[in-house]
């Protein structure tokens, strides 16, 4: 998952690069072409950073192993989008990982309240290959909770002290992105690694939370460029250049669903668990 984390940073930066190239070539001011490119370079990313926490949290362990393997699989693809873009792009490394904190923490902890809340309120989890005599998988507590809460703390307040202006505002979007995408990758989890063949509804699912997604930014793209009412008129644009960017989630969450496959891992029933 790191590696197919920072396969899709190299990508998007491969685009920013070519469209800062040729970026005499494209009339910035028309939303289709705006909206096409923000998607391209950023629905890849976004996605994959949201599958690797949805799945770290989704994961039937402590919320402290869960927290270090979303950092794990997702810092080297920070490091890399920030060290490349800043030698390639000529980027400010700290204001670049000041913005990266933000989105982070802020999709990490909504997607840690999705992800969890499915587990206490449903019999489904995700857990790595277990052995035929493993014990049965047990409940959620309300201590995972208790300590996402803790963990959030700390580190909205030491993104306060970094003193940004906009570290509100960024929370805000990526809040709402991680409570979009994170039912969407669970669908996937569910519907792709329990072992049934019935997994159609779990990608039907997936399609709708992705397509919100998508209709979420290019609503965000539509008002800043021409305001509420321009929004209103362009419904059916935002739309329609809202299935490009969902067909683009769908790939990376098939790509990274066929990972964990290839690695044994699995979504159980709690309450009818039997080790593959």
């Amino acid at each position: 998952m790191m590696l197919l984390l920072i396969g899709t940073v190299l990508v998007t930066l491969s685009v920013i690069s070519l469209m800062d190239r040729f970026s005499h070539l494209v009339n910035t001011a028309d939303f289709t072409v705006t909206a096409i490119t923000f998607q391209t370079v950023c629905l890849g990313p976004m996605i994959s950073i949201s599958f690797a926490t949805s799945m770290a949290m989704f994961w039937h362990r402590a919320l402290f192993l869960r927290v270090a393997m979303a950092l794990a699989m997702i810092t080297p693809a920070f490091a890399v989008f920030t060290i490349v873009g800043g030698i390639v792009l000529d980027w400010i490394p700290m204001r670049e990982l000041k913005m990266f904190a933000t989105i982070f923490l802020s999709q990490f902890l909504f997607s840690a309240v999705a992800a969890l809340a499915v587990q206490f309120f449903s019999r489904w989890t995700l857990t790595s290959k277990r052995a035929a005599n493993a014990p049965p998988l047990g409940p959620i507590g309300l201590s995972a909770f208790f300590e996402l809460t803790v963990f959030f703390a700390i580190g909205f307040a030491a993104m306060v002290a970094l003193d940004e202006d906009d570290v509100v505002y960024g929370i805000a979007f990526f809040g709402a992105w991680g409570l979009l995408s994170t039912p969407a990758v669970i669908g996937v989890l569910i519907a792709s690694l329990r072992g049934s063949r019935r997994f159609t509804m779990g990608w039907i699912a997936a399609f709708v939370f992705c397509f919100l997604c998508a209709t979420m930014i290019n609503g965000y793209i539509a008002i800043e460029m021409f305001s509420w009412n321009g929004l209103q008129q362009n419904v059916g644009v935002v739309l329609l250049v809202s299935i490009y960017g969902t067909a683009m989630m769908l790939a990376v969450l098939y790509l990274s669903i066929r990972v964990l496959k290839h690695f044994n891992w699995q979504c159980v029933n709690r309450r009818q668990f039997k080790p593959m």
